[in-house]
């Protein structure tokens, strides 16, 4: 038998995967003929597939010295080379294969797979390119093209590479689960979804694409559909415990704390020393008011890694809620000297800041609030400067920022504004446009909802960006007094309405705020569980749809909580502020009213958590913002009754 057969018999043995025998074969012909080239690349090719890489490496080095301008040796050799992680000596050999054979879709792609793990990511979109110049429909050219962009988030370029691949291949589910994470990035989550779908229509115990599925749903809100899709991708693999960690998230969102506090220990059940579950753990500790084990937990996290940031934050937040200020800020500054990109740590630290009375300092870090704080407001649109000093001369207009009582309480220091210029022009909430003009004649005002002129300023500023250029606290302190006028013939109408022989108390209890309004509001037949004994009338301030509570509190105690029919509690706000100015005190739980109230100068008594907001300090009965506001403080985390008993003696002596 020739050389020619027993070289063709070998390869047969090779391709029909008879290694041993096709390697005993290539070995006999090289006893007897040392130099044949095809003998020598084709044994490189057996060896390497059997991972006898230096000894592939030998043969292929040979067969190159015999014929240096065999492109597949040299391809195969880049390609044996790129395995032994050397990546730059192979890309040499990839380039020599091209040269060879300018019109191999391979060699491209080989090479510029090589560019891509060394890191030569502009290099290896041009082999890819090159590539498919050459083979338009080579499928893993297009997916890598589309990973390469998706890796420099230039998703839609991204989306037009997958999609190409999809025209190749439809059911391929990586594909799909790209194309699902790019559609994600680009926010349009309904695509995002069905290509995460038809993953595992194709692949249907692809964990990944169950969990980005659940993922998205989690961001879109749809938390209920989240949860199941976690449950889903636990179906696959009963140990993925980022599903559990998601959960947990999720539970606290809906406040459903137990459970939450089930799904984490889930995950700890799987890895104890897991530090993001524990983190976690701790969240939900503090949520559920566990204070003291929420700190355990933190040490524990801190035992582990005592260069974890997000630790100390969470120490920071359960310090802040025990009223421990001094030991929180030091939480917050380990975690921002550890990590500075925690926007929302700069905003909690500014807010601290504040609460600590350091003005100076909380003032200036109270802009974090544009990228740290969890409010809807949006910056305005413009294309004009924020204010800075020098800019007196010039058309300043300020807009209105956050929920009305805070736009209430900064609209104090609108009695100083002519400081920054003389040409000022406001934009509020229109639900207070009427009672900033009549307050403040001298100034222009227009609502917040409707568009501005462009050319009718020439900077801004927003409200609360003004205490950082007014602000003293001495005075403040000093000449601090009501700034907003309520309508008085409307007031005095109201009082002979409503006011008998006894005094008229007006209340409010509660807030929607999805952050603390739990912590908040009160419970208003525990409120009446108190007082109802005293002789006074009462007058509900509440907004929102209070008939059910006012309905048990006159069938429980036989109290009736008057209600100004004419006037919608949250949607007329001057008429509110005359029915504030009727009353004999007011009587509220830390919400707008309060602002609306302490504004116009009523007497107003606020009931405080133990860990009240920024804005009402740490300790004190009077009010900076409003003199005629007095603060009841609990004394005890989440128990009212000690504030409740203070309330009923004050009420006792009206």
């Amino acid at each position: 038998m020739s050389f020619k057969d027993e070289l063709i018999k070998a390869h047969a043995l090779h391709e029909s995967g008879h290694l041993d025998r096709a390697k005993s074969l290539y070995e006999k012909i090289l006893l007897i003929d040392p130099e044949n080239f095809d003998a020598l690349q084709l044994l490189g090719m057996l060896l390497a597939q059997t991972g006898r890489d230096d000894e592939a490496l030998r043969l292929f080095y040979k067969a190159i010295e015999i014929d240096s301008s065999n492109s597949i040796v040299l391809n195969n050799l880049a390609l044996l080379l790129k395995k032994l992680g050397q990546h730059h000596l192979a890309i040499e050999y990839f380039e020599k294969a091209i040269e060879n054979n300018p019109l191999s879709a391979d060699s491209y792609y080989n090479c510029a797979i090589t560019f891509q793990i060394i890191g030569d990511l502009e290099k290896a979109q041009i082999y890819y390119h090159r590539c498919l110049e050459i083979k338009p429909d080579f499928f893993s050219a297009h997916m890598n093209l589309g990973f390469l962009s998706e890796l420099t988030k230039n998703y839609s370029t991204a989306l037009v590479h997958y999609e190409d691949a999809l025209k190749i291949n439809k059911n391929y589910a990586p594909l799909l689960f790209n194309l699902g994470n790019v559609y994600k990035e680009l926010n349009k989550f309904d695509n995002a979804l069905e290509n995460y779908s038809l993953a595992l229509y194709f692949q249907n115990n692809f964990k990944e694409a169950a969990f980005n599925k659940a993922s998205v749903l989690e961001q879109m809100g749809h938390f209920d559909k989240a949860l199941i899709a976690f449950d889903e991708a636990l179906a696959i693999d009963p140990y993925y415990i980022d599903c559990y960690l998601h959960q947990s998230i999720i539970l606290c969102k809906l406040r459903r704390y137990i459970e939450a506090r089930s799904a984490i220990e889930n995950a700890l059940n799987l890895q104890s020393d897991h530090i993001l579950a524990l983190n976690q753990l701790a969240i939900v500790l503090r949520f559920l008011k566990l204070h003291s084990v929420a700190l355990e937990v933190i040490a524990k996290v801190l035992n582990l890694d005592p260069q974890f940031a997000l630790a100390y934050v969470n120490r920071g937040n359960v310090l802040i809620e025990l009223n421990k200020f001094e030991l929180a800020l030091e939480s917050y500054d380990r975690a921002l000297d550890l990590d500075t990109s925690l926007v929302k740590v700069h905003w909690n630290r500014a807010l601290l800041l504040l609460q600590m009375g350091n003005f100076e300092e909380g003032w200036i870090a109270y802009e974090y609030r544009w990228v740290g704080a969890d409010f809807r407001t949006t910056k305005l649109t413009t294309t004009h400067p924020v204010w800075g000093r020098g800019d007196e001369h010039k058309r300043l207009l300020i807009w209105s920022e956050q929920g009305i009582g805070t736009e209430f309480m900064f609209a104090n220091f609108l009695t100083h504004v002519n400081t920054l210029s003389k040409h000022v022009e406001v934009l509020v909430d229109p639900r207070g446009l009427e009672i900033y003009r009549r307050s403040y004649p001298q100034l222009s005002f227009s609502s917040n909802t409707e568009p501005v002129d462009p050319n009718s300023y020439d900077c801004h500023l927003p409200m609360g960006s003004l205490p950082q250029h007014l602000f003293s606290e001495t005075s403040f302190r000093t000449t601090n007094r009501p700034y907003l006028k309520s309508k008085k013939d409307q007031a005095d109408q109201l009082r002979k309405l409503f006011k008998r022989s006894k005094p008229l108390v007006g209340i409010s209890w509660a807030t929607k705020s999805e952050t603390t309004g739990l912590d908040r509001s009160i419970k208003l037949v525990e409120f009446f569980d108190s007082v109802h004994h005293l002789d006074l009338d009462f007058i509900s301030l509440q907004y929102g749809d209070v008939e059910a509570d006012l309905k048990f509190i006159k069938d429980q105690y036989g109290i009736e909580i008057q209600t100004a029919e004419s006037i919608d509690n949250f949607s007329n706000v001057d008429g509110l502020l005359s029915l504030i100015e009727a009353c004999d005190v007011v009587l509220s739980i830390d919400n707008s009213t309060v602002h609306f109230a302490g504004a116009i100068g009523k007497e107003t008594w606020v009931m405080l958590p133990f860990n009240a907001d920024w804005r009402w300090f740490n300790e004190g009965e009077r009010c900076m913002w409003y003199p005629s506001t007095r603060l009841f403080r609990q004394t005890e985390l989440g128990q009212w009754e000690a504030v409740f008993d203070q309330i009923k003696k004050e009420l006792s002596s009206l």
